[in-house]
């Protein structure tokens, strides 16, 4: 990659494959100044990841992983101080088994416990795992957060009152009680200025969430919905590409350990489009997304896509058959 400064950067990332070891198709990420990498246990499938990175001189990040023992649920994180009303967390696990119904311990949740403290959980144990964290510190953004747990289909909130136009809704879940990739994938929605929902297709089990709601005071956002079971194209409202980033979290209609059916890519192939890809057409997917413009955005500092310098960096890669 360009050159960036990875203490003023956070990664995201989605990946596709056509097999449902959960050693082989759980990712981790980490980039440093000049090279972004995805680890995961086991590297005999080729899996293709769609990832973006985020670099601005008003972005502080703090990362770090987490080992899980087998029978392992939590771990806390010592950090440096952040203000809790512009902070939040991104957490990616992955685990080291090729069970498909090992696949819930690699969901993982994380939180705050304090300025200086966080805690990183998962509700599903029996194999190793390993889980990374970014804490991502953005001055003038508003930020809100909450937990729940979801025991049926649908659990909806109320919050402080938002700009939807200009907020964005990330969240982590940790899973107990079913293995079924119907009741452990989760979409979150901003419903309105002061509500959000989460559902499920399953109710089976529970769902634990930890969500933020990220609120940019020059950003311009753009959300919807899209229901999928092949690749498709969806149209937005035209954006500065490389200044612009996206979020999205989905339900996934089969039951059963088949994740990755559930799989899908995200790509912003032009300024009016992005592309949710799939390797696999057996289940049907619907996904919340959120595009997130920072044009107007104060910076200081710029990073690239693909050879041209500005904002946003990213790309897609394909790890190849024996890639880590």
């Amino acid at each position: 990659i360009l050159p960036i400064d990875p203490d003023r950067a956070f990664i995201l990332f989605t990946s596709s494959t056509n097999i449902d070891d959960p050693d082989r198709i759980h990712f981790t990420p980490n980039i440093t100044r000049n090279q972004t990498s995805f680890s995961r246990y086991t590297a005999t499938t080729a899996t293709a990841i769609s990832w973006q990175i985020v670099e601005h001189s008003d972005i502080q990040v703090q990362r770090g992983t987490a080992s899980f023992g087998a029978s392992q649920t939590g771990a806390n994180a010592s950090i440096n101080q952040v203000n809790l009303n512009n902070s939040f967390i991104i957490v990616y696990g992955r685990v080291n088994s090729a069970t498909a119904a090992d696949n819930s311990e690699a969901f993982f949740k994380g939180s705050f416990i304090d300025s200086t403290n966080i805690t990183l959980e998962r509700q599903t144990t029996g194999s190793a795992a390993l889980v990374s964290w970014q804490v991502v510190e953005w001055q003038k953004a508003k930020v809100l957060n909450g937990t729940l747990s979801i025991t049926g289909t649908r659990t909806d909130v109320n919050i402080d009152t938002i700009n939807t136009s200009r907020s964005f809704l990330i969240f982590s879940t940790a899973i107990s009680g079913d293995t079924g990739q119907d009741s452990n994938f989760v979409l979150g929605n901003i419903t309105n200025s002061s509500g959000l929902s989460f559902v499920r297709v399953n109710g089976a089990g529970t769902a634990f969430v930890n969500w933020f709601v990220v609120e940019l005071p020059n950003a311009t956002v753009q959300t919807d919905s899209v229901t999928f079971s092949s690749d498709v194209n969806v149209a937005i409202n035209p954006v500065a590409v490389n200044k612009t980033f996206h979020v999205q979290s989905q339900t996934a209609s089969g039951g059963g350990t088949g994740y990755q059916n559930a799989q899908y890519k995200v790509n912003m192939t032009n300024s009016t489009n992005l592309l949710f890809d799939k390797t696999t057409t057996t289940n049907t997917n619907v996904v919340t997304w959120f595009v997130i413009d920072i044009s107007y955005f104060p910076i200081t500092r710029n990073i690239s896509l693909g050879t041209e310098q500005k904002l946003i960096q990213s790309k897609i890669n394909s790890t190849g058959a024996s890639g880590s």
